[in-house]
């Protein structure tokens, strides 16, 4: 038996946040583009990959004093219909001249996304991606856990340019994390 789809009305980003706050702890929620997306829990591989990119991103931010890493327990928002959690993300330290937001949502994009991607959910990461560019994020990195391969989405002049990096290859933070570097492979744990 199969359910029927269910229409839900499209949300602001403040009924969002009223509407998250009423839901039970435990569960995890986005809005994309005015529509609730339930997150589930990751899995184990993709859980372990986001902690050491969480590491080392915020490792190599700290010791370069560059900006704020976070985890998918956090969000953004900077439209009226978009609300985004990635597994982990990285704010430059000059973006955010007031510091951290203490009682409050990140309210600016972050210069870089990563998200790990589940074998059911590579479509939406795809999508998923080039909204975090049209929202203004520099940089955003899919990982594929069990393809051992990430996929680096810029802006272009012409859209979006995405370059895969294999587990042999550098993972490079670019403009965004100058100087960050390491074997991609280090981040699948090899």
């Amino acid at each position: 038996m199969t359910m029927p789809d269910v229409q839900l009305q499209k949300m602001t980003i403040e009924d969002f946040l009223a509407w998250v706050e009423a839901q039970p702890d435990g569960v995890r929620y986005e809005l994309h583009d005015g529509e609730q997306v339930e997150m589930p829990p990751s899995k184990a591989l993709q859980t372990t990959i986001s902690a050491r990119l969480i590491r080392y991103l915020g490792a190599f931010a700290d010791d370069h004093n560059l900006g704020y890493v976070t985890s998918s327990d956090g969000g953004f928002y900077i439209s009226s219909n978009d609300f985004y959690a990635p597994d982990a993300s990285f704010y430059a330290k000059d973006r955010l001249p007031d510091g951290i937001p203490q009682n409050d949502y990140f309210r600016i994009a972050p210069d870089l996304a990563v998200e790990g991607v589940s074998s059911s959910d590579e479509y939406t990461a795809h999508k998923k991606a080039q909204r975090y560019i049209e929202l203004g994020v520099r940089m955003v990195w899919v990982v594929y856990p069990k393809a051992q391969t990430i996929d680096v989405y810029t802006a272009s002049g012409d859209g979006v340019h995405v370059r895969q990096v294999k587990s042999g290859d550098s993972l490079s933070g670019g403009d965004v994390l100058p100087g960050f570097e390491t074997p991609a492979g280090r981040i699948f744990g090899a």
